[in-house]
């Protein structure tokens, strides 16, 4: 029950349960007793209304009308708690589409990437409640609906949390603005984790056969720079100038746009490693004299790699996997990791921390198994030896089944037939259109 409570020299001060039952307190200032109690029966009256999930009773919205107009103290305290909505200033859309239109409009200070998943999330919230819906008139509980609902349309969980988070952040504006006064996203999953459904390791083998099925010295050298120099394609490679390489010392140096807002994270020194010297080697005989990118022809952002890369996969005789590019740089991190070496060095040449690693880059492969299940962990150790598992039994079969089922994985530095200028002069005669 709402009371009032009279402080001196006229001045008053109203006390009320919440809808969440919270006892709320609300400074009338200097007013009659009788004024008092009808703004108690008011208060009152939209405290039942909110809890019922209705409109109040015409004679209080023109209350509310009124204070409105009055610019009273009371109403902004009463939109404060969440009771009422605010007044909405002209300049200020309160309609879901129109809302998050103008704010992408005004973030000029994030990068491309950032306002295509923007936008991505706006079509989906007016996808699902409408381009007119009032912000004001999302609850939380549909704001639950919404999530369910994009897992059941078949996105991944953590696309469902970036939207989450993206959606969160558009309503914390709105709240900033004071369009709104609680988010109807607090409390949703917004953390990214790791999906091992989606791990796929690309062995060596089947690079070779993705890299022989590249159409040209361009496309090879975006395959290797991925697969063998754990690069991300396309912002990465767009960005690689023929100066980022010091052949001398066999460094590349790779600007990244993804961490560049890190301190010290803008950009890492990688190796050329063994297998990349080939595609590097061939990519620049064909440069033409003074150009300054490695990779000239896929540098837009609207270019479709993707489906330039899938064509190439099949034409290679292979299904395309998961994640056609993140894998590829996932099995570099998991090649590096499986030749020893130290896991801070990993994390400084792929360009990530060792926890990212983790979550989402290494993965277990066939030949993790297969040693796991032929070499004791004793022998390392200098324990007992352990006998041999004969070939009928069934954990031979499992592993074999395993290994038929996915890819194996061989050590990074055993194909040594890239090193050769003879891989050169192969793969400048394929050169051709897709």
């Amino acid at each position: 029950m709402a009371s009032i409570t009279k402080l001196g020299n006229g001045r008053k001060r109203l006390a009320f349960n919440d809808p969440r039952g919270q006892r709320q307190h609300v400074r009338l200032g200097k007013m009659p007793m009788k004024l008092a109690n009808e703004v108690r029966t008011k208060v009152e009256e939209i405290v039942a209304a909110r809890l019922a999930g209705h409109q109040p009773s015409p004679a209080t919205q023109q209350w509310i009308g009124q204070q409105r107009k009055d610019k009273t103290k009371l109403i902004e305290k009463l939109a404060d708690l969440g009771l009422i909505h605010r007044e909405y200033l002209p300049d200020v859309p309160d309609t879901l589409e129109a809302f998050i239109t103008e704010y992408i409009g005004k973030r000029t200070d994030v990068k491309e990437g950032t306002l295509i998943t923007y936008l991505q999330v706006r079509k989906r919230l007016v996808d699902h409640f409408g381009a007119d819906r009032r912000l004001s008139d999302i609850t939380t509980g549909e704001g639950k609906q919404w999530r369910r609902w994009l897992l059941e349309k078949g996105l991944a969980e953590a696309t469902v949390n970036r939207s989450c988070s993206s959606a969160r952040q558009f309503f914390n504006e709105a709240i900033d603005q004071k369009v709104l006064s609680s988010n109807p996203f607090d409390g949703l999953p917004v953390v990214v984790r790791g999906n091992e459904d989606r791990f796929y390791f690309i062995d060596h083998e089947t690079a070779e056969k993705v890299l022989d099925a590249c159409p040209n010295a361009e496309w090879r050298l975006l395959v290797g720079l991925a697969r063998y120099g754990g690069l991300r394609i396309p912002s990465e490679s767009s960005l690689l100038r023929w100066g980022d390489i010091d052949w001398d010392n066999e460094i590349m140096t790779i600007t990244s746009p993804k961490t560049e807002h890190h301190q010290g994270k803008g950009m890492r020194f990688v190796p050329i490693f063994p297998e990349l010297r080939t595609p590097l080697i061939a990519a620049f005989e064909i440069a033409e004299e003074g150009s300054e990118f490695v990779i000239p022809s896929y540098r837009k952002s609207t270019q479709n790699l993707r489906t330039q890369f899938q064509r190439i996969i099949k034409r290679a005789g292979l299904e395309p996997w998961p994640k056609l590019w993140q894998n590829l740089r996932s099995s570099r991190a998991t090649d590096l990791a499986d030749n020893g070496y130290p896991e801070h060095v990993i994390s400084k040449w792929i360009g990530n921390t060792p926890k990212v690693a983790k979550e989402h880059y290494l993965q277990v492969t066939p030949e993790h198994l297969s040693r796991a299940v032929t070499v004791p962990t004793s022998k390392a150790q200098g324990g007992a030896k352990c006998a041999p598992v004969p070939s009928g039994l069934g954990m031979n079969r499992v592993a074999q089944s395993f290994r038929s089922k996915s890819v194996t994985a061989d050590s990074a530095m055993r194909n040594t037939h890239m090193h050769t200028q003879v891989g050169v002069t192969r793969w400048a005669r394929q050169d051709s259109n897709l």
